[in-house]
């Protein structure tokens, strides 16, 4: 187990400012102080269990309490109770596939490479219909039951023409709430996970994790900022999006065994009065 030659003083300071929204989000919906308290005191035992492992020795309970600080008949009561980790809710995973083939499949694309309207059924005229983009994504759920959960949530619209238009070009969750904090928990880690990797002193490959941040803005060009910005992530978003699509269905082909990377690219934009 490698030690990180940082001051404990200074990592506990650093926490406190990544926390402080974390506990505004708790007290707003509910989580109690204990509730969060047991959370952190499962959540030290299993990340000491599954990483901090001396090499060639099991782990055990009295090592486990050395290294968290959490009692050893506690750390016994917590390695039984091992908690689970969240599913993906299935309205997040297919929505997500299915605008991702929307965007990158060229049978849905229109010149230019911009996602084409869809009518509900493919014809000659038209090509592919939104019918036959669900179904190359899945055959469990019908389209028309696709369709009007995505007008509900206003992701797509059927407008005068007959057609059914894309109105967002990267899927983000915008009613459900198990979705939205499915997303805010994924997207948390991987940035933070990120950022962790970047000052451990056994990362040789620092991933790309900047921000740029201005204080004594007035509130208009801080507005005119955002917009800009969110113009330019989604460049971004859409472009690696489409590289990803062809990385992911050329690795069909490969074994089982050569598939066990993942990637994630993150982009935030935030603004507040001070």
């Amino acid at each position: 187990m490698s030690k990180d030659p940082i001051n404990t003083e200074a990592v506990l300071k650093q926490l406190a400012i990544v926390l402080r929204p974390i506990i505004r989000l708790a007290i707003r919906r509910g989580v109690s102080f204990p509730a969060f308290s047991e959370l952190l005191k499962a959540l030290y035992v299993q990340v000491a269990d599954q990483e901090f492992a001396l090499a060639d020795k099991s782990q055990t309970d009295s090592r486990l309490s050395v290294i968290t600080g959490v009692h050893r008949k506690e750390v016994k009561r917590l390695r039984e109770e091992r908690a689970q980790d969240v599913p993906i809710p299935r309205s997040a995973s297919v929505s997500s596939l299915l605008i991702s083939q929307w965007l990158t499949d060229p049978d849905f694309l229109a010149p230019g490479g911009v996602p084409r309207p869809l009518l509900r059924t493919g014809s000659r005229e038209h090509g592919l219909g939104f019918d036959e983009l669900v179904e190359r994504v899945t055959k469990d759920v019908r389209p028309r039951a696709i369709l009007d959960d995505w007008l509900d949530r206003g992701i797509v619209e059927l407008r005068q023409d007959g057609l059914i238009h894309l109105l967002v070009d990267v899927y983000g969750p915008k009613g459900d709430e198990e979705e939205k904090l499915y997303y805010f928990g994924r997207n948390l880690r991987d940035h933070i996970q990120a950022a962790v990797s970047n000052i451990s002193i056994d990362q040789n490959e620092p991933f790309f994790e900047r921000a740029v941040h201005y204080d004594g803005l007035d509130e208009a060009s801080s507005q005119i900022l955002v917009e800009r910005s969110n113009a330019a992530a989604m460049t971004i978003l859409k472009e690696v999006n489409a590289a990803a699509r062809q990385a992911a269905d050329k690795a069909i082909e490969l074994p089982v065994k050569e598939t066990s990377w993942r990637f994630s690219l993150g982009v935030y934009v935030f603004r507040e009065k001070k």
